[in-house]
């Protein structure tokens, strides 16, 4: 892509890697710098993916640390009581989707590995007798990130408990799945593009590198980001006002695109941190929910500690649910991580030990409520699940004056 592409009408000179450098992977920031100099201005969600996944130099490869000690962490680093509960979750709609016969489960984006390990723990205690019946596929693209899930699940392992690996869903075609895909915080972890209107007009943001910065420049936005604003922004019936800066997560569409295609009778169950399209792109977050991570420190720029900081994104649930409809995933419910929990009886398994971690996972002004559930399934009947016994809001929040609505099967 062409530098005279890119009108730099606006410049955020945000961050100096050559100089910052105790706090950037310099040869990160040197491999980075020389491609924009060959080929010009990047899309930002190729600058966030270089920066994040990377396989010699990026956060996840290079260093980047999960957890209570690391940059950051997620539900499945507070206490074990989190993955029992999901355990409990999979096991009631595996029994809907196929009782007493094979149970597939799928995790997507299983980072160090924390949530299988306490998901198979609660199995092995509660319902021993599902490991004949039981198949769970972790899937992992970064090396790294598979060293650490093969290292902490060992012990299943060597006691016979069926773990396998893969590295995306293409493996389970062309026969798919019967069975459950679920996530816990991968969606956010995608590049994102960013846009911005500027005097009444979608525009784009790409990065460029001078005078040793990285900055950023305005251009016309491809096609695929204008059409994702048309479908899932303005045909929801939101309006983006002068000034406003957002994120389009094309990667998201992608995604959900593929777990549809290979899922033939089941669940989709997906935990993450967003809103529905007119909340996420409302006035309220008019500069857009792009945060960086560093030794648990929240910084809104990216162009500083590039490659020693995670980035995320507030994930568009409106976009993954009518996706999802479109190939044949129908909405089975959307709440609040807080409801999800209760219904599936968190608060009768509190304790002196552990209420505090319960608490944070729960509490309306934390985890609670910026974390949502969206469950899809596909190829059976409207499932009745615990997890969505209090709703705090209908379904029909996901989708706005354009939307398309359809709930059940």
């Amino acid at each position: 892509m062409s530098s005279k592409s890119h009108q730099t009408t606006e410049r955020a000179k945000l961050g100096s890697p050559a100089i910052d450098g105790e706090f950037c992977n310099l040869p990160l920031v040197k491999k980075m710098s020389d491609e924009i100099m060959r080929k010009g201005p990047i899309d930002f969600a190729k600058f966030m993916a270089m920066a994040l996944y990377d396989s010699a130099y990026g956060y996840y490869e290079s260093g980047g640390t999960l957890g209570w000690k690391g940059d950051f962490y997620t539900s499945e680093d507070l206490h074990p009581i989190y993955g029992e509960m999901l355990g409990r979750q999979l096991i009631e709609a595996s029994e809907l989707i196929a009782h007493n016969g094979p149970v597939t489960i799928v995790e997507m984006g299983p980072g160090r590995g924390t949530l299988c390990r306490d998901i198979l723990t609660f199995l092995g205690r509660e319902i021993p007798q599902i490991r004949s019946r039981l198949r769970y596929v972790l899937i992992e693209r970064s090396a790294k990130m598979l060293e650490h899930q093969r290292n902490l699940l060992r012990p299943f392992l060597s006691a016979g408990w069926p773990v396998s690996w893969c590295s995306g869903l293409a493996t389970f075609l062309p026969q798919g799945i019967e069975g459950i895909i679920f996530s816990n915080e991968l969606i956010d972890a995608f590049p994102v593009h960013r846009i911005i209107i500027r005097n009444g007009l979608l525009r784009e943001c790409f990065v460029s590198y001078e005078h040793d910065r990285f900055v950023e420049c305005e251009g016309d936005p491809s096609v695929a980001v204008a059409d994702y604003v048309r479908r899932f922004i303005y045909e929801q019936g939101i309006t983006l006002g002068e000034g406003m800066r957002t994120e389009v997560n094309l990667d998201a569409v992608d995604w959900m695109q593929s777990v549809a295609g290979v899922l033939k009778k089941g669940i989709v169950m997906t935990v993450d941190y967003g809103y529905p399209a007119h909340e996420l792109y409302s006035s309220q977050r008019s500069h857009g929910t792009l945060l960086c991570y560093v030794r648990h420190r929240i910084s809104d720029n990216p162009y500083t500690g590039v490659g020693h900081q995670d980035m995320t994104a507030h994930v568009n649930f409106t976009a993954l649910a009518t996706v999802g409809q479109d190939r044949g995933l129908d909405v089975t419910g959307f709440t609040n991580q807080q409801s999800f929990l209760l219904g599936l009886g968190v608060a009768e398994k509190t304790t002196e030990s552990n209420e505090e971690f319960i608490a944070r996972l729960i509490h309306p002004e934390g985890l609670g409520r910026t974390h949502k559930v969206l469950i899809q399934h596909t190829g059976m009947p409207l499932p009745a699940l615990s997890g969505l016994k209090y709703r705090p809001f209908f379904d029909s929040s996901l989708f706005g004056e354009g939307g398309v609505h359809h709930v059940g099967g």
